[in-house]
């Protein structure tokens, strides 16, 4: 392995950005418990925006793991699908009146790691 590809890579991957967060813990969960645990590979804005809301005040009100600024499960996820983040593609399809979300590779190589990473030390 080369360093400066690795460089690149810890500097600027959206898996790392995630992986980096401190926040990382309920947004793996989130998004697994919503893209892999349910089956359903896509969502449509309204509803994982709701689901997001209803995590966010359980995290506030049971754990210290909640985000110290709290912005809405639309900011959320228009921030997890642009940026640094780029978690969700966030699309169009003509069949739906609103946007759909689906995982991006990067988030589902987090998603992988963490569910092999915690099978192994559990």
């Amino acid at each position: 392995m080369q360093i400066a590809p690795l460089q690149r890579f810890f500097d600027s991957s959206p898996a790392m950005h995630l992986l980096r967060s401190p926040y990382a813990a309920w947004i793996v969960a989130f998004l697994h418990q919503q893209f892999k645990s349910s089956g359903q590979i896509t969502w449509l804005h309204s509803p994982l925006a709701a689901r997001l809301e209803t995590t966010l005040r359980e995290l506030q009100a049971e754990s210290n793991a909640a985000p110290q600024t709290r912005l809405s499960g639309e900011a959320y996820l228009n921030n997890w699908s642009s940026g640094d983040c780029r978690w969700l593609k966030r699309f169009i399809d003509e069949s739906h009146p609103e946007p759909v979300y689906q995982l991006t590779p990067d988030a589902e190589l987090v998603l992988a790691f963490v569910s092999k990473a915690t099978r192994t030390t559990t």
